[in-house]
């Protein structure tokens, strides 16, 4: 092999030993043939051979079989050393390249020619020089054999070569000793030489991997992912060098090896790509290594992570190397900045800016500075930052040898909170106006503050160390010293009397109170007393007794004085209220008459002058009614006798009643009534509809009373949603007189108007607005008005309304004096026997069948009576109530039908309940039919004309009008009306009867909680929910539905709510229908 720059010269040499042997076989042919030259021409030409024989740097020589040199060139003598003679000289020892041993002269001649051999010649000087000996053999024209031959010195080759096979031996040297291994790929990317300590390195043969590639490697197993493997052999295609490109493989035992490989392309002097050489590493061991680092720094983070504080190293630049959650807790505001890398001065500063730290609000730099200066040269002494949110924190930090910072950050804002708290004790302790020492369990002083030192005259140093007992003036009984020490070492404090001593000798009270002080495990370890001298406590004790003994007499004196005085106006305040009651009665009782006498007159024949007379009379005394009436609703205010009711109404039935009442007196002045109500105004609100009516008629009213022309505008709209509630904003605006501001100012005071023209021109006593401020403050609003002479007045006033739903609102009733045609029953001879043990249930039902329908009723009051009667008597229909003392409505409708098994008894259910299930167990008993209570005249009537069969259609007989109440606190008087089929004096009746009845139902449901008889209580408030519901007591009904659920569930916990919310309303219709009986017999207009 050519070594490095011997290239050119060993093609130079090949290039030569062809062009002489050519030649040399051209001169054979002239020698052997005898074709000496003959013309010019081959005589030049022999001219250029031999010139071209001299200048050959190869050795040329002519010898016989013996050796001997018959021709030879420079370069041969050359290389031999010696001197043309002496090759002459055939008994000369220089080197003949001719001279063979018989065997290989046998060889030459047989083959004609020898070599090429490499031997050395020993040169005339003695020196060895190597050579490249070949030869022909020849015939010469005298017929004898001559071997021409060449000799090429070879000694720089051997210097070349022997450079190279050392530089050979070193590599492989080197890569026998390396831990690593080289290797080349082909153009195909095939694998085409590994060295011999691959497989020493990783444990499998090199002939299991030469003609592979990578990729096949790869493939053998499923250590490597697939996007690596085609990642790396797409780079290989791109003959890009690599680095460090680590895969996994299998040794000959199954073991994973993983192996990192670096290489380049390689190309040839065109540029082709001829394959890769590189170098491998088995990696094993350091993969190994650093996973077991990362598990290591792994464990190391989530330790760091656990600790509860701020932990932080940074490196010798200061830069964050690991930090755990809480120190990022600690600082917030730096939460984004606190990240490895980042430097200590980078988070400070941007914390600062942020409003981090408390110290840094003024010169950020110079703080910054300080606190850097602090970080770098850590000593580890606490140091307490402040931060600006006002926590503390605790920091400390030490640096490593290796030069890293650790450092420790504590929140410490509970025990600085904790420290101030011991300073302000401190304080509070030593400014104390009592004396305070602490003793321990044997009562020698530990610690007093300066008020002891005042009181006693003892200094610190003098009453430290000694016990307590130095301060007994002898005057303490035992028995108090007994009752301290015995409290104290029970643990308990105790307090009381004590008489000590000062310094001085003298004597003085104190006031003792001891406590005993624990350590953690709960043992008592000191005692602590706050004594106050109470010396001068005792002279102004003594002072105040003299006092008050003086002050009692005083308080004597004047309560008796008081007494009487609160007794005589007691007396008036019941003057006046027997003076209003009477001056209703005995102005009501002739009104009575006067109206009475005026509508029946009116119903006569009358002359068109007598009619107007009468009309004008009966406007007149409905008037005097409406300001008696107005008059006592002011003493009702006054005494706080005005209570809301709360109950589901229709807001546009409201404003309808409205309308109806002020639009006749509107008409007849032509002014037109508008309403203006907003479209998201709910239409069911849950108030006091009554009060709400009497307001608007109030307002509006007046608003007619004042105007002459145009219109009268009522406007309702929202004004606001609380907690649930609507706040309605109502407004009656007019155009009529108008007002001045100083007639604004008088207004909504009892028994003051605008003016006295106002009063002489419309009539009215003031009164009217009065109230209606004072029931629009009772509804949660207030009332205003805005108005200017001539340009008419807008009163406006809110009110604060639930908000209900439309389907819990009952049917309208028809108005009595136009009633609807309906189903009316013509029940002569019809017998019912009514099962009912609610005597106003009997009374409505005995009223409405008999009086109105004609029918045959007769009662039971239980289920047993019932019984007695059907096995007795012949009946039509049996209207049976379900729940009775005693046997209930489905035992007696079970024992009927036992008795009586051809079912032609008609049974129809009542009950209170009105749930599909009950209607379905009542069928299931053996009733026909379903009525709930309170029921409806025309749905009763249905029922006994499908039952009864003895029923046809018409209108119901004119009903005279009768006394009945225009409004009842706690009563719909319109739902009372229905449920009598619009008779007036049905419904008085069962008023009545339920005043009579139910008075004292509260107290007898008390009674039987008492005993606990909780069925007799839920019994009793069964029977009310449905006497209730008869009358129109609609709240009073669902509170006593509510009270009997929770005596049927046993919920004892509501059970005293819901008596209240009873007793509530069931007081509430009692009193309502008390004043109504003082006041039936009057009208009401």
């Amino acid at each position: 092999m050519d070594g490095p720059g011997g290239t050119s010269a060993g093609w130079r040499a090949r290039e030569e030993r062809g062009l002489f042997a050519r030649m040399w076989r051209g001169i054979a042919r002239f020698i052997t043939h005898g074709m000496w030259p003959r013309s010019q021409a081959l005589r030049e030409s022999e001219q250029k051979l031999k010139g071209l024989f001299e200048l050959s740097s190869l050795g040329i020589a002519l010898t016989d079989m013996q050796g001997r040199f018959v021709e030879f060139n420079e370069a041969y003598r050359s290389i031999c050393g010696c001197s043309a003679a002496e090759l002459h000289d055939p008994e000369s020892r220089v080197p003949r390249p001719g001279r063979l041993s018989e065997a290989d002269v046998r060889k030459v001649l047989r083959v004609g020619r020898y070599g090429p051999h490499e031997r050395e010649y020993l040169r005339r000087n003695g020196s060895l020089v190597p050579v490249r000996v070949s030869g022909i053999v020849i015939v010469g024209r005298d017929g004898r054999n001559y071997i021409w031959s060449t000799v090429e010195d070879i000694s720089a080759r051997r210097q070349v070569d022997g450079a190279r096979s050392v530089s050979e031996q070193r590599f492989r040297d080197f890569s026998l000793s390396s831990a690593d291994w080289f290797w080349e790929l082909d153009a195909n990317l095939r694998l085409c030489y590994l060295s011999e300590n691959f497989e020493r390195a990783c444990g499998r043969s090199a002939a299991s991997m030469l003609g592979r590639t990578r990729a096949e490697v790869f493939a053998e197993d499923d250590l490597n992912a697939p996007e690596m493997s085609r990642a790396h052999m797409a780079l290989l295609r791109r003959h890009e060098p690599f680095r460090n490109f680590q895969y996994a493989m299998r040794d000959a035992t199954g073991a994973t090896v993983w192996v990192s490989v670096s290489g380049l392309p390689i190309f040839d002097a065109q540029r082709r790509f001829t394959g890769y050489r590189g170098v491998g590493q088995n990696v094993t061991a350091q993969k190994a290594a650093a996973e077991a680092a990362e598990r290591a720094n792994q464990l190391l983070r989530e330790a760091v992570e656990q600790v509860a504080s701020g932990f932080t190293i940074f490196d010798e630049q200061d830069r964050l190397v690991i930090c755990n959650s809480a120190y990022r807790d600690k600082y917030a505001l730096s939460r984004d900045l606190i990240v490895p890398g980042a430097t200590f001065e980078e988070i400070v500063r941007k914390g600062a800016e942020r409003g981090q730290y408390k110290d840094a609000m003024g010169d950020i730099d110079a703080w910054v500075r300080r606190r850097v200066q602090e970080h770098q040269n850590p000593t580890g002494r606490p140091i307490e930052q402040e931060l600006g949110d006002g926590r503390w924190i605790l920091i400390v930090e030490n640096r490593t040898p290796s030069g890293y910072i650790v450092g420790n950050r504590i929140d410490i804002t509970e025990r600085k909170r904790t420290e101030d708290q011991l300073r302000k004790l401190s304080r509070a302790v030593e400014q104390s106006a009592e004396s305070i020492l602490i003793t321990d369990v044997e009562a020698n002083i530990e610690y007093v503050n300066e008020a002891f030192v005042r009181t006693t005259g003892y200094s610190r140093e003098e009453t430290i160390g000694r016990n307590a007992r130095f301060l007994k003036s002898g005057l303490t009984p035992p028995s108090t010293y007994a009752s301290f020490w015995g409290t104290l070492r029970r643990g308990e404090h105790w307090q009381g009397e004590m008489i000590n001593k000062r310094k001085n000798g003298e004597t003085y009270p104190e006031y003792v109170i001891a406590t005993p002080i624990r350590d953690p495990a709960g043992a008592i370890t000191h005692f602590v007393a706050v004594r106050e001298d109470i010396t001068e406590k005792r002279r102004n004790a003594d002072e105040l007794t003299r006092h008050r003994k003086h002050l009692e007499e005083l308080v004597a004196q004047r309560t008796t004085e008081l007494v009487s005085a609160r007794d005589a106006a007691q007396a008036a305040a019941q003057a006046k209220s027997e003076f209003l009651a009477n001056m209703s009665h005995e102005i009501r009782t002739p009104m009575n008459a006067i109206l009475g006498l005026t509508n029946l007159a009116l119903y006569t024949e009358l002359s068109p002058k007598q009619d107007d007379y009468l009309r004008k009379i009966k406007g007149a005394a409905n008037s005097l009614l409406g300001i008696i009436n107005d008059i006592l609703d002011v003493s009702k205010i006054e005494a706080g006798k005005v209570d809301l009711e709360s109950c589901e109404f229709a807001l546009d039935e409201v404003l309808g009643d409205m309308v109806d009442i002020i639009g006749p007196r509107a008409e007849e002045k032509g002014l037109h009534i508008r309403l203006d109500v907003a479209a998201d105004v709910p239409p069911v609100l849950v108030g006091d509809p009554l009060r709400l009516r009497q307001v608007l008629i109030n307002l509006g009213g007046n608003a007619v009373k004042f105007a002459e022309h145009g219109e009268v505008v009522v406007v309702v709209a929202p004004q606001a949603m609380v907690d649930g509630d609507v706040m309605l904003r109502f407004s009656v605006r007019d155009q009529g007189i108008g007002m001045r501001a100083a007639q604004v100012a008088q207004l909504f005071q009892p028994f003051t108007q605008a003016d006295a023209s106002v009063t002489r021109k419309h009539g009215g006593t003031g009164l009217g607005l009065a109230i209606s401020k004072r029931l629009v403050e009772l509804m949660g609003g207030e009332i205003g008005v805005a108005s200017e002479p001539g340009q008419g007045s807008d009163f406006h006033f809110t009110a604060r309304f639930g908000v209900g739903h439309a389907e819990a609102l009952p049917a309208a009733p028809p108005a009595p004096a136009e009633p609807a045609p309906r189903i009316q029953p013509k029940l002569a001879g019809l017998r019912v026997l009514l099962v009912e043990d609610n005597e106003v249930n009997q009374q409505l039902a005995r009223d409405l069948l008999t009086e109105v329908a004609g029918g045959h009723i007769v009662t039971a009051g239980n289920g047993e009576e019932a019984l007695e009667r059907v096995r007795r008597e012949a009946f039509d229909v049996v209207l049976m109530d379900i729940q009775m003392p005693g046997m209930s409505g489905y035992d007696a409708t079970r024992l009927i039908r036992r008795d009586r098994p051809d079912g032609e008894l008609p049974i129809i259910a009542m009950t209170a309940h009105a749930l599909a299930s009950d209607r379905e167990k009542c069928l299931a008993a053996g009733m026909n039919d379903y009525i709930s209570k309170p029921f409806d005249p025309v749905e009763l009537f249905a029922k006994l004309a499908t039952w009864g069969q003895r029923c046809e259609t018409s209108a119901p007989p004119a009903v005279p009008a009768c006394a009945s109440p225009r409004a009842l606190a706690g009563i719909s008087v319109e739902t009372g009306l229905k449920h009598c089929f619009g008779r007036r004096e049905l419904h008085a009746k069962l008023l009545r009867m339920f005043h009579e009845t139910r008075s004292g139902t509260s107290g007898e449901l008390r009674d039987a909680l008492r005993r606990g008889d909780t069925e007799a209580a839920s019994r009793l408030a069964h029977s009310l929910k449905s006497s209730a519901a008869s009358i129109g007591a609609e709240a009073l009904s669902s509170a006593a539905g509510r009270l009997e659920a929770v005596l049927c569930a046993g919920e004892d916990d509501a059970l005293e709510s819901a008596l209240t919310e009873f007793d509530g309303r069931l007081g509430i219709v009692l009193e309502g229908l008390q004043a109504w009986l003082e006041e039936e017999a009057l009208p009401v207009v």
